[in-house]
């Protein structure tokens, strides 16, 4: 269970409520209010549970230079950091999924789950998805000697020599020619936080890796989660540059996450880059942990914290000191349900 912070002056940890309708959160806050802390800290509470997590890192927020002073010793030990551009991420697309039964994928079953996650990033039309299908069913049966799955299916592409084929190719250019995805085993491990390091490259790749990783994930969750001991965490910090339309990988996260023990800790400094419906999608988290926003939209989040007592939470917002937020959701306090705004401090983490 994820402990979110502490009441001031309290001893008890506050914690998302085990009957939330996920274990999803939201961080809000500009920089310097201590979110970024916050994240990390929630990241070794739950690598001590025995949780695997997934880190993002777009913009080297999870640098070593970038943890927390006292934190930091305790957070590397229980880290494995991943050099994308060097070492590539292990992503074993083409292999068969077991299910709990015992029965395994056929190589159709395969092929249209790799085509939805690759829909699922860049939306493909008919055309398109046929080509890429074939692709990875010729890739299935010839990829004797080509070293990964993304390879594999590259050379499926170019095999076919056709005008849809190469559209395919260059929409997804940035994957099949940067070599980073390699079936090398898997990255994510019970109780360890997983740092893929995304930060030198451009956002366009960024999101092509982010959302082709995410949807292998969903893929396998879909399949086994629901049997999963633990959940799996997926940490994004400035997450605005990916797709967050109804169809799309983090909408799914979202809205279907709880039933494949699938959660997210997302993070950024201002919900105002969001249109309305894309704000009301990202309410369906547990629990939201708002830090000190820009002076200019101190209304607007205290709306969002509490309509009716919106004048009382604009001056506990503007009141705010670093590592002090408020969150609102659905709480556990000592065996207790809270569901009531509470202004925290960030002291999770550590070794309790």
């Amino acid at each position: 269970m994820l402990r979110i912070g502490k009441i001031d002056g309290h001893p008890s940890c506050v914690k998302i409520a085990k009957d939330a309708m996920n274990q999803s959160v939201l961080v809000t806050g500009t920089s310097g209010s201590g979110k970024t802390v916050a994240l990390q800290r929630m990241e070794c509470s739950l690598a001590e549970q025995g949780i695997p997590i997934l880190v993002l890192n777009f913009h080297g927020t999870h640098a070593k230079n970038q943890i927390y002073p006292p934190l930091q010793e305790h957070y590397e030990m229980l880290t494995d950091r991943v050099d994308v551009k060097s070492n590539g991420i292990s992503l074993n697309l083409l292999a068969p999924i077991t299910h709990p039964d015992g029965s395994g994928e056929c190589c159709e079953e395969v092929a249209n789950a790799v085509v939805e996650a690759f829909d699922d990033v860049f939306s493909l039309g008919y055309r398109q998805r046929s080509v890429l299908r074939n692709a990875i069913l010729w890739g299935m049966a010839n990829r004797k000697g080509i070293s990964n799955d993304i390879e594999v299916i590259e050379w499926g592409l170019k095999m076919q020599d056709s005008s849809e084929a190469e559209k395919v190719l260059e929409k997804f250019w940035g994957i099949f020619y940067s070599g980073i995805f390699r079936s090398t085993g898997q990255f994510l491990r019970s109780g360890r936080i997983t740092i893929l390091e995304l930060e030198s490259f451009d956002v366009r790749t960024q999101r092509l890796m982010a959302e082709l990783v995410l949807s292998s994930i969903w893929r396998y969750a879909v399949v086994a989660g629901q049997y999963a001991k633990v959940p799996v965490y997926i940490v994004i910090d400035e997450f605005q540059n990916l797709s967050l339309t109804s169809n799309s990988i983090l909408t799914s996260y979202l809205r279907e996450g709880r039933k494949y023990n699938l959660a997210l800790l997302l993070s950024t400094q201002t919900l105002e880059v969001f249109g309305k419906e894309k704000k009301a999608l990202l309410q369906q988290v547990a629990v939201r942990c708002y830090f000190r926003p820009a002076s200019a939209e101190l209304s607007v989040v205290a709306k969002e914290i509490d309509k009716a007592q919106y004048k009382l939470w604009f001056e506990k917002l503007a009141g705010l000191g670093k590592g002090v937020f408020i969150a609102a959701g659905r709480f556990e306090v000592e065996g207790c349900i809270v569901e009531k705004p509470l202004i925290l401090r960030d002291e999770v983490g550590g070794n309790g």
